[in-house]
């Protein structure tokens, strides 16, 4: 092998590295630097907050909201609704989330706690279960 195609394969190596890493690149929201790159709360528990805060979000909507992807969002979507934490329904073009805000906590340090006791704790508004 050639000098040149070594080079060749040495930066198509480099190259492809390089695409994986950018793609791996952790960006922080504006109002959150490096240093506070970790919160309290799971993205689980931001989709539930936004939902249930506003029912009517568009997925777009909510993923800004939580600083996710949408496909992070919509793979977040698919967990609370198979655990019976939220409903969606159909309005239009639009989706309507309705929270079970009497389903339990799942981990068994919470299991004690409603999700109404979650969102009562963290949230401005009345917690209604529907």
């Amino acid at each position: 092998m050639s000098r040149v195609e070594n080079l060749t394969l040495e930066f198509y190596f480099y190259e492809i590295f390089y695409r994986c890493l950018r793609s791996y690149v952790v960006t922080y929201p504006p109002n959150m630097s490096a240093e506070r790159s970790w919160t309290f709360l799971t993205n689980h528990a931001h989709v539930l907050l936004a939902v249930a805060a506003t029912p009517d979000l568009r997925l777009k909507e909510i993923a800004e909201r939580v600083s996710i992807t949408e496909r992070t969002a919509t793979q977040i979507l698919g967990d609370l609704e198979s655990t019976g934490c939220i409903e969606r329904r159909k309005d239009g073009r639009r989706n309507h989330y309705t929270v079970r805000a009497q389903i339990p906590l799942r981990h068994p340090l919470e299991e004690h706690h409603q999700v109404a006791d979650l969102i009562k704790a963290l949230s401005h508004h009345e917690v209604v279960d529907r």
